[in-house]
């Protein structure tokens, strides 16, 4: 048995390759993906096609990612080359779970995936929205029209103005929480610039305010 995991261990470090920054080997070793787009390999599948997909109404570009997602756990992605598809239309493969540790968090019948974006020129992840939203079925094929991330641009401001009244106080924080709390926050409320917006973005503005 030892002699055999040192032959595995020998395999996947032959086979890896370095990656560039912001990305890691997939599970085979043999290719590079983003590294928040990391996942293990399921039995259980459904397909998700998008006729287009596009950041702020542009096409993504042949080097970009598409990925989805059950709450934070990433359960399928592939590269978003066109070129590489039948028809030019391609599929992220959204992955269930199994029943086994490595798949602890996929996802199961019914439940509706939501999609990340990677821009691979730029290094950022976008949240992504579907024109439809369809809930996942175990071999499940789905063609949807359109995949979007939509990027607002933040007016200049002093650092943690969310109000814009040119003071960063408490309305700042009430306007935030109240945002969290409908899930109606716009990208300018992304205070840590790490594309989710949640509690760490409260304590993000916590300290601008008292350092301002």
């Amino acid at each position: 048995m030892k002699y055999f995991l040192y032959i595995l261990l020998f395999s996947f470090s032959f086979f890896a390759q370095d990656c560039p920054e912001g990305y890691v080997n997939d599970i085979s070793g043999e290719d590079c993906i983003p590294e928040l787009f990391f996942h293990n390999t399921s039995i259980l599948q459904a397909f998700y096609y998008f006729i287009n997909v596009s950041i702020n109404s542009a096409p993504v570009d042949n080097d970009d990612w598409v990925a989805a997602f059950n709450e934070d756990v990433c359960i399928g992605a592939r590269k978003w080359d066109i070129t590489q598809c039948g028809n030019q239309i391609c599929e992220v493969p959204v992955l269930g779970d199994s029943g086994d540790n490595s798949t602890d968090g996929y996802i199961s019948n019914g439940e509706i995936p939501i999609f990340k974006i990677f821009d691979a020129s730029d290094n950022v992840y976008y949240n992504a929205i579907p024109s439809e939203n369809v809930p996942w079925q175990i071999s499940g094929v789905s063609i949807i029209d359109l995949l979007e991330a939509q990027i607002s641009e933040c007016p200049e401001s002093i650092e943690g103005d969310l109000n814009l009244d040119n003071i960063t106080n408490i309305l700042d924080i009430v306007l935030l929480v109240n945002c969290i709390l409908s899930d109606n926050c716009n990208n300018c409320f992304d205070l840590n610039y790490d594309n989710e917006i949640n509690i760490i973005d409260i304590v993000t503005l916590v300290n601008f305010i008292l350092n301002f």
